[in-house]
């Protein structure tokens, strides 16, 4: 599994085969009776550099790359769920997949 997360974060969410084994992976081990998207966040969080006075220097130090994946029951209807992850995770790269029978879409 950390293999898979370290290639996720490495193609920031394109790698679709990566992606669907991720979600398999996911399907196998997660049991349960209702329906849940699997919501995957990736962004890249730079540390600005700062003088003794704390004044921004310009360019980072470092720079942090991460991911948020949540499981998530359906209780909303698809496009209200999509919505507002798409609003809390502006900007950034998202995936989505809703795990139904044979429903999943991404973003």
């Amino acid at each position: 599994m950390w293999r898979i997360l370290h290639g996720m974060r490495s193609c920031g969410l394109k790698n679709d085969a990566l992606m669907d084994t991720f979600y398999e992976i996911i399907a196998e081990k997660y049991q349960t009776k209702n329906d849940y998207a699997i919501l995957v966040f990736h962004d890249r969080y730079d540390i600005p550099a700062k003088a003794a006075d704390k004044e921004r220097l310009g360019e980072s130090e470092e720079v942090f790359e991460y991911l948020i994946c949540a499981i998530c029951p359906l209780i909303w209807e698809y496009e209200l769920l999509i919505l507002v992850f798409y609003i809390l995770c502006s900007k950034t790269e998202v995936v989505i997949s809703i795990t139904s029978e044979s429903l999943t879409k991404t973003m």
